[in-house]
């Protein structure tokens, strides 16, 4: 007992050896996590058996994924590898024959052909079956990376118990989580990554303000090295501009990989920081502390750096595309003037803006430029952002990430935010308005808590308007949860030793900590269930059956080429397991695919579906049995959910099966067999029968229209 507590006495003089050993069980239990996953999806898909022939093997892909992304990211690494192209920027994936433009970031594609190339170096298996097999540890990568990096920087400035705090809540939350998932890879966690990244290199570079005193004093005070707890300090002004350099090329890595995003979060974080210079309740400047206007001038020089070196990276010499969608010059040009605008609006806060025609003119130039995305968005060329598209505005609506919270969560949404999302986390908005009060902050504290307070509130109200925000309000939510309790705890060793409330600050870090150890085994209990058959995942289900469908189609297809018409969700999992080629999918880029596909579900007819099909020399037409394709096609069509004509729409007679069918549409026997195909799953109170409720349709035979002008499929 005695050599334990000496060895941990040892160990609490070491902060550096504490910190390693966080990192080391952090990391161990992410990738620990992944693997449960994969044991579990692979469980999973051994229990889900067809009846009575053995599947077709699996020559394209071997594991399904939790999303329709996946499917596409591995596709371009893949193509990537077989044409030797560095950058897909047009696929034939969908809007089959003719394809579409590719306008995503390269990065993800980059990163997963060199997971790849490891394994493939390792293991001596395919490029393309290596790709597919470290795809799942893409994410769990990046988010050990990240969580890991950010609590570095945070443990110099603010003591490793605040980094290990954000490192352990990071990894666990399970928002962040979803984002970095292992079955779903793509650039959901690196929208997160590089906002957060950009709002702790402001916050540390002190937004704006700098200390009198010089960064030396700072560290003669409190010492150099980590240190367990270190209070939050201003910098002097060139350490200052390193930081602010930092939140531009965060910025500008975050409009490479998804403007849109970005340019939400940059707004969100200058409103505050505006806001932030005119209502500070104090003097800008004061004896210790200066403000400095142009270090927003730094942030906006960096910020459009990069975000241009990674335009011209991703599309030059010779595809120069203009898109609201993605980053363009449209972007970089508006960052750069929030970055000069900042400086004018704080110069003009403090006193030194000088009234002139020039200078005004420079005002309107200025906040012309901050405007022009908006305005194009709203005024300009429709082909400039596919989501001025009528219909497809209308898809986004059956698109989960665009789900409002309410229509996420309509059973218990209150319940759900604290237990099954966010635990604890939400009261230290509560904590943050608690601290407010000039008697517990010092100035550089208040700037950083209300900054973060800013963003919390502003993404929690993005969360509920549109969930694919919540992944960025939970790291928010984490980051306020270190600023709040990070003051809190200077206040408390400012106190007399003998009114500290250290038992109160024991119950709330216990309490956090606490949350991470119930998130944590809540999923490895959910998993574990799932593995011994106990608990069905729907999510999985659906998942695995588009996979056995694709790959049952293909076998019985025989090598016949298929170019079918069907539901947008459908398309990823048809092309990635069996290489049928689709009109329509979720994406923007795809508007014609669209266009095209509504029309023929819609024909109350038949003249302008079979012209739809006879021009694309479409096969197929592959519809499940219900409502869904109708309403789906009928609301982008029309904005309804009911159909109001009294001729029913395409997509009604092939769904029903009545009899009403044109001639040049028949049913294809075989291949419903496969769309009907039944399913043994083995679980832990028996065998539970299941069948897929696909219906197959042969088109009339279209020789000689529609044929492919790209090149050979891979």
């Amino acid at each position: 007992m005695q050599l334990a507590v000496r060895s941990i006495g040892r160990l609490l003089k070491q902060p550096w050896l504490v910190y390693a050993l966080a990192c080391v069980v952090v990391a161990a239990l992410v990738f620990i996590r992944t693997y449960q996953w994969d044991r579990t999806i692979q469980a999973f898909d051994t229990a889900l058996q067809p009846k009575g022939s053995p599947p077709p093997p699996n020559t394209r892909g071997k594991r399904f994924f939790l999303d329709n992304d996946p499917y596409y990211w591995i596709t371009y690494a893949r193509q990537m590898v077989e044409t030797g192209q560095w950058r897909i920027r047009y696929t034939y994936t969908d809007n089959v024959p003719y394809g579409r433009e590719v306008h995503w970031s390269q990065s993800v594609s980059w990163m997963l052909v060199a997971l790849g190339y490891v394994r493939h170096l390792l293991t001596g298996e395919s490029m393309r079956d290596a790709i597919e097999a470290t795809s799942i540890w893409l994410n769990p990568f990046l988010l050990v990376l990240f969580a890991i990096g950010f609590s570095w920087l945070i443990s110099r400035r603010m003591g490793i118990v605040a980094g290990a705090f954000f490192m352990v809540t990071f990894v666990t939350v399970p928002d962040v989580h979803w984002a970095f998932h292992p079955f779903h890879p793509g650039h959901h966690g690196l929208h997160v990554a590089f906002s957060l990244g950009v709002l702790l290199c402001l916050v540390f570079g002190g937004l704006g303000w700098v200390t009198s005193q010089g960064t030396g004093s700072r560290e003669a005070d409190v010492g150099r090295g980590l240190r367990f707890f270190r209070p939050l300090q201003l910098v002097d002004g060139v350490e200052a501009g390193r930081y602010f350099a930092a939140a531009g090329i965060f910025t500008g890595l975050g409009l490479w990989i998804g403007a849109t995003v970005q340019f939400f979060s940059i707004g969100s974080l200058i409103a505050g920081a505006v806001l932030l210079a005119f209502f500070v309740p104090t003097q800008l400047t004061t004896q210790d502390n200066n403000y400095i206007p142009e270090l927003w001038r730094v942030w906006g020089m960096w910020a459009s750096i990069v975000g241009a070196v990674c335009y011209l990276v991703e599309y030059f010499p010779s595809h120069l595309a203009m898109r609201l969608e993605v980053n363009s010059p449209l972007y970089v040009i508006s960052v750069f003037c929030v970055g000069e605008l900042m400086v004018q609006l704080t110069r003009w806060r403090l006193g030194n803006w000088r009234m002139s025609i020039f200078s005004c003119l420079k005002i309107v130039m200025l906040a012309a430029g901050v405007a022009l995305v908006p305005l194009l968005f709203a005024f300009g060329p429709v082909h400039w952002h596919n989501l001025r598209d009528l219909q497809m505005a209308r898809l986004h609506q059956f698109i989960m990430e665009f789900y409002t919270y309410q229509k996420f969560n309509p059973n218990d949404p209150f319940l759900t935010w604290f237990v099954k999302y966010y635990g604890t986390l939400p009261f230290f908005l509560a904590g943050a308005l608690a601290l407010s009060g000039p008697s517990r902050t010092k100035l550089h504290e208040w700037a950083a808590l209300w900054i973060s307070f800013w963003l919390c509130v502003f993404s929690l109200l993005l969360t509920l308007w549109q969930v694919r925000w919540a992944a960025l309000h939970a790291a928010m939510s984490v980051w306020l949860m270190i600023v709040v309790g990070h003051i809190a705890w200077r206040n408390v060793l400012n106190m007399p030793t003998a009114r500290r409330p250290v038992r109160l600050a024991v119950f709330l870090s216990a309490l956090v900590l606490g949350q991470a150890v119930f998130f944590t085994a809540r999923e490895f209990s959910n998993l574990s269930d799932i593995c011994k058959g106990k608990t069905i995942k729907t999510q999985f289900i659906d998942a695995a059956m588009k996979m056995h469908l694709a790959q049952g189609l293909q076998a019985e297809s025989q090598g016949k080429p298929m170019r079918v018409i069907c539901e947008p969700d459908l398309a990823p999992a048809l092309y990635y397991f069996g290489g049928i080629q689709t009109v329509t999918s979720y994406y923007w880029e795809n508007v014609q695919g669209l266009h095209d596909a509504t029309a023929f579900f819609t024909d109350h007819g038949d003249a302008l579906a079979r012209r739809i099909a006879k021009e694309r020399g479409l096969t197929q037409v592959i519809v499940p049995a219900g409502d869904r394709v109708q309403m789906l096609f009928n609301v982008i069509e029309t904005g309804n959910m009911r159909v109001t004509d009294t001729s029913p729409p395409l997509a009604t007679r092939l769904s029903s099966n009545t009899g009403e069918l044109p001639s040049w549409i028949t049913l294809d026997e075989s291949l419903t067999r496969v769309g009907r195909q039944e399913f043994n799953l083995t679980t832990a109170r028996g065998v539970i029968p299941l069948a897929g409720r696909v219906m197959v349709y042969r088109l009339e035979s279209t020789e000689g229209a529609g044929q492919l002008t790209g090149p050979s499929l891979p």
